[in-house]
């Protein structure tokens, strides 16, 4: 997985950004991944699997469907649980049974006795 680290001018938060993520993959068990950082204006340009930023570039990176915000870039634990729902979203639920069929009252599961 390609991964880039983004910050404003590619050189601070995106480069401590990406130290954390790296850790973040390895304490997940994850090995197969390149990451890069860089600024806001060149990551058009990386054709990322994944971009990871701080919440402050959501307007900025807003309908794209790859990118992780990050409120904390020092904080693995936080890029940990980010990674791993855009690994493995969460599914859609989906009803078992319709709920015109769910029992509405105790006595509506109760058989009725014979005479």
């Amino acid at each position: 997985m390609h991964i880039v680290c983004v910050c404003g001018l590619g050189m601070g938060s995106s480069l401590i950004l990406k130290m954390t993520v790296d850790k973040a993959l390895r304490e997940l068990g994850a090995t197969d991944h390149e990451i890069e950082h860089w600024d806001a204006g060149t990551v058009e340009s990386k054709n990322a699997d994944l971009i990871v930023t701080s919440a402050d570039f959501q307007d900025r990176f807003a309908g794209k469907s790859n990118v992780i915000f990050v409120n904390n870039v020092v904080n693995t634990a936080e890029v940990k649980d980010m990674t791993r729902r855009f690994a493995r979203p969460e599914p859609f639920p989906t009803c078992i049974s319709p709920c015109w069929a769910l029992p509405t009252s105790p006595a509506a599961t109760t058989p009725a006795s014979k005479p």
